[in-house]
C-alpha cells in the first residue's frame, strides 16, 4: 500500500472582475445597492464554495504542492481544472533542479505524468496550479443562479408546504460540468 500524498494548498486571490457584482446583480434582478456588502461578503463567497464542492472544479485559483518519493512516474491530481505544473528533482544536498514544463495529455484524466529523471535524486517536488482564469460562463451562471436563489429565498423554499431544492437549471449545469478533470503530462527536461 502506497503512502498517501500530502498536498499543501495555497489560495490565489481571485480578481473580483472575474465574477463581477454588476453582472451577478443583473442576473439576480437585484437593482438596489443597499445589499452589495451582503452579496460580496456572504452570498457570492458561499456560492463559489458550493459550486466548487458540487462540480469538483476550482473557481478560485489555487496552488497545491507535494513532495513525492524518488522515482515517482505519476500522481493523481487533487483538484481540477489543471492550469500548470512545476516539477523539480531534489538531490541529497536539498538542491532543486527543474525537470520540465507541462502540457495536457488527455489520456489519463486527473493524473500528472512525470518523465524519468536521469540524475540521482532523493525526492520530487511538484507545484500545481488549478482553476480557470476567468471562470467559464457556465460556472459564472451557476454562481449567479445560487446568489439569486439565496437572495430571494434566504430560508428553505416551500410550495404548498413541501420543501423544494435549488432550481433545476442549477442541477443541470452542475451535471454538465462533472467530471472535468484534465489529463496532464510533464514533458521535456533540462
Amino acid at each position: 500500500m502506497s503512502t498517501p500524498i500530502r498536498w499543501t494548498f495555497a489560495a490565489i486571490a481571485l480578481d473580483s472582475a472575474l465574477i463581477a457584482l454588476p453582472w451577478i446583480k443583473r442576473h439576480a434582478r437585484i437593482y438596489a445597492d443597499d445589499d452589495d456588502s451582503y452579496l460580496t461578503e456572504f452570498l457570492v463567497p458561499a456560492a463559489v464554495e458550493t459550486v466548487e464542492r458540487d462540480t469538483g472544479l476550482r473557481v478560485n485559483p489555487v496552488t497545491a504542492a507535494a513532495e513525492l518519493p524518488a522515482g515517482t512516474r505519476s500522481v493523481r491530481l487533487p483538484a481540477s481544472p489543471f492550469v500548470s505544473a512545476v516539477v523539480k528533482a531534489v538531490d541529497d544536498d536539498d538542491n532543486e533542479t527543474v525537470i520540465a514544463g507541462s502540457t495536457h495529455d488527455g489520456k489519463r484524466p486527473g493524473v500528472l505524468e512525470i518523465p524519468a529523471i536521469a540524475s540521482a535524486h532523493k525526492a520530487i517536488r511538484v507545484a500545481v496550479t488549478f482553476g480557470p482564469q476567468p471562470p467559464a460562463p457556465t460556472v459564472r451562471i451557476l454562481i449567479a443562479t445560487l446568489v439569486a436563489h439565496w437572495f430571494e429565498h434566504p430560508e428553505a423554499v416551500t410550495a404548498d408546504g413541501d420543501a423544494n431544492e435549488v432550481p433545476l437549471g442549477y442541477q443541470h449545469l452542475v451535471k454538465s460540468l462533472q467530471p472535468f478533470a484534465d489529463g496532464v503530462r510533464v514533458v521535456g527536461g533540462e
